[in-house]
């Protein structure tokens, strides 16, 4: 055997440096079906697999992109990433490292939503026990909203007595988006607090 004798780390090496000398594999999307996916909960990385009729790429999605996703990924799920391919030299194993995922013909936004809705169901949330009428005439109205500039609207239309059965309060409230959730529902549990709305 004339040929030069090579230790493993230095084949491993040299995939690398092919693999991640090729210009063309460093900025790639990939369309592709989702399986075997795993989420590292403590970690936040998110490891799985894509796959089409013919062959399957191992993928992974470090904590840093997998926080920035509208949705939650899940096996069967065709998507296509954006990301680059490398080799994990310690193995000799070729992946993509995906950097940005969107789920194929459908909005982020509306499959968080959809997941979001089917989360709620599942945990009975939408049953009828849980829901209450609106009274023809409700007795009480509450507003929560900024009380200063254009953030008051066409709220600030509305004047306490509307009807002579009617009574109405108001909770002043920042309503910057920004601004963190519990600055919303505060002023709701002031009202809970104080008894129950009719």
């Amino acid at each position: 055997m004339n040929a030069a004798v090579l230790t493993v780390s230095q084949v491993n090496f040299f995939i690398k440096s092919l693999i991640e000398g090729d210009g063309r594999l460093q900025s790639v999307v990939v369309s592709g079906e989702i399986s075997n996916f795993t989420d590292h909960y403590r970690s936040g990385h998110l490891y799985f697999s894509l796959k089409d009729e013919k062959s399957v790429l191992k993928a992974v999605m470090f904590a840093s992109a997998a926080r920035r996703l509208k949705f939650r990924p899940q096996d069967g799920m065709k998507v296509l990433i954006r990301g680059r391919v490398a080799v994990y030299e310690p193995t000799g194993q070729y992946q993509l490292y995906a950097e940005d995922m969107q789920p194929e013909g459908i909005g982020a936004l509306s499959l968080a939503f959809q997941q979001l809705k089917e989360r709620l169901a599942a945990q009975g949330l939408f049953d009828r026990e849980h829901k209450r009428a609106i009274p023809a005439f409700p007795e009480r109205i509450g507003v929560v909203t900024s009380l200063q500039g254009r953030r008051c609207g066409t709220s600030c239309k509305l004047r306490p007595g509307a009807g002579p059965w009617q009574k109405s309060s108001w909770r002043r409230c920042w309503s910057r988006a920004a601004r963190p959730p519990g600055r919303l529902w505060r002023p709701c549990a002031s009202w809970t607090a104080s008894g129950p709305a009719t």
